[in-house]
């Protein structure tokens, strides 16, 4: 199998992104599309593509939407915490990828560059133009790094929280870390808790505002 490009997310921006990569000669047969939408998947089928429908923070998923080497990830979805989790997970399954991130706010750029990013555009700024030079590797990394709107913690499971939910331990609970195992969104909240489990924690910082 050759390599493939995914593309997590089909509105505006993944089906620009989609579009771009089979005007730029690559085979439909190679470009995966996975999004919540029966309506997106269907539009992602007109176009000739492999189209998933699935949460792509689900690693099974994408490992129904990417069985072989990936060579262009785009990820398009609509939230920048699930930008963030898809990008990790994929940049842990599939490390050579090339991964494009969209997030809505600007201050959210550095913080998806620093957790496995190639490249991270603003949805507001996303142009065919410069998603292909994304894509095609000539874009830049930002090298800004405004205040991070989130924080990663890692922390050992309690002894009473042992075969629970993630759900019923933090509500910033995002993963799970069992052995050489990561388990993400869907698949860490089905998971009960096993003794040297480590959850991954997620938390907002407060957003300081001056007021003029």
């Amino acid at each position: 199998m050759g390599e493939q490009s995914l593309v997590v997310g089909f509105g505006v921006v993944g089906a620009s992104a989609t579009r771009y990569l089979l005007g730029s000669g690559f085979a439909s047969a190679g470009i995966a599309v996975v999004d919540l939408c029966p309506d997106a998947v269907e539009r992602a089928t007109g176009m000739g593509v492999r189209a998933i429908l699935g949460d792509g923070t689900d690693r099974q998923v994408l490992a129904t939407a990417m069985p072989g080497p990936v060579g262009h990830a785009v990820v398009a979805v609509g939230d920048d915490q699930a930008a963030l989790l898809i990008t990790m997970l994929i940049r842990e399954v599939r490390p050579a990828a090339k991964v494009v991130t969209a997030v809505r706010e600007d201050s959210h750029l550095a913080y998806v560059h620093r957790h496995g990013a190639d490249f991270a555009m603003t949805t507001a700024e996303v142009t065919g133009t410069v998603l292909g030079r994304a894509l095609s590797g000539q874009g830049e990394r930002d090298s800004r790094m405004p205040p991070m709107p989130w924080t990663v913690e890692e922390r050992l499971v309690l002894p009473s929280q042992v075969g629970q939910p993630i759900t019923d331990c933090d509500p910033a609970a995002v993963g799970v870390v069992r052995g050489t195992d990561r388990f993400w969104g869907p698949d860490a909240a089905q998971l009960p808790l096993e003794p040297g489990d480590h959850l991954v924690l997620l938390r907002a910082q407060p957003t300081h505002r001056t007021d003029c």
